[in-house]
C-alpha cells in the first residue's frame, strides 16, 4: 500500500514538473514574440538611406511613395536638362535630399548648416510638383552656397539690381526676393521641362528679358 502511494506521488510530481516546463516555454515564447515585435516597431520608424543616381535620399515609413517617385523623376530630369556634367556632379555633393519626418518641421528648403535639401512638406510638394521644380531650385541654393565664388555672387547681386531697375519682373515675384532666390528661381526656369508657374517661367523668357542672367547661367551651370 505504501509503495502504491509513493508511486502515485512520484507520478503527480512528474506531471507538475512537465506542466511547469511547458508554461515556462510558453512564457519564453511570448517574451520572445514581444521583444521581436518591439524590435520590428523600432526598425519601422528608423530613417533609411538610399542612393539614386548619386544622390542620397533619406526617407522613413511615413514618407509617401509618390513623393519619393516625384523626387526621382526630378533627378532624372536634372540629368536630361542640359546642365553640364560637372555642375551635376557638384550638386550630388549635397549631404542628402531629406524626405524623412523626424526633424520636427515640414518644409521645402535648403539648410546651409546641414548642407541638405529638405523635402518633407509632402502636401505642398505633391500639389505643386508639376509646375515648380523644387528639387533643382533647392539644389541651386546648395550650388550657390558651396560652389560659387564671392566674385560670382557679387555678379549675381549686380544682375539682380539691374533686373529690378529695369522692372524685368514684378517686385513681388519670388525671383526678386534677394540674390539667392534670383539665382535659384532663374536656374529652375532655365532648365525647366516646359515652363514653371512663376517668373521667369522658362529659358526663352530669361534669354529675351534678362539676357545677362541667361549668359551667367550658361557659363556657370
Amino acid at each position: 500500500m505504501k509503495t502504491i502511494k509513493l508511486l502515485t506521488l512520484l507520478m503527480i510530481a512528474t506531471i507538475f514538473t512537465i506542466s511547469c516546463d511547458k508554461d515556462e516555454n510558453l512564457l519564453d515564447e511570448n517574451v520572445e514574440q514581444k521583444v521581436t515585435s518591439l524590435e520590428e516597431t523600432d526598425l519601422s520608424i528608423t530613417s533609411k538611406d538610399q542612393k539614386y543616381r548619386n544622390f542620397k535620399l533619406i526617407t522613413d515609413n511615413k514618407t509617401p511613395a509618390n513623393a519619393i517617385s516625384y523626387v526621382k523623376q526630378r533627378i532624372d530630369q536634372l540629368y536630361a536638362s542640359g546642365l553640364k556634367n560637372s555642375s551635376i556632379t557638384k550638386m550630388t555633393k549635397v549631404k542628402s535630399i531629406y524626405l524623412a519626418t523626424d526633424i520636427g518641421f515640414r518644409d521645402l528648403l535648403y539648410e546651409p548648416f546641414n548642407q541638405r535639401v529638405v523635402m518633407n512638406d509632402y502636401n505642398q510638394f505633391v500639389k505643386d510638383n508639376r509646375n515648380i521644380n523644387f528639387v533643382i531650385h533647392e539644389l541651386a541654393h546648395f550650388y550657390e552656397h558651396k560652389h560659387l565664388s564671392q566674385k560670382q555672387k557679387n555678379t549675381l547681386k549686380a544682375l539682380m539690381a539691374n533686373a529690378r531697375k529695369k522692372k524685368i519682373y514684378p517686385n513681388s515675384a519670388k525671383v526678386m526676393q534677394g540674390r539667392s532666390e534670383y539665382l535659384a528661381t532663374s536656374v529652375e526656369a532655365y532648365f525647366a521641362k516646359g515652363s514653371t508657374k512663376r517668373h521667369p517661367f522658362n529659358r526663352k523668357t530669361i534669354q529675351q528679358k534678362d539676357p545677362q542672367m541667361a549668359q551667367f547661367i550658361k557659363a556657370n551651370f
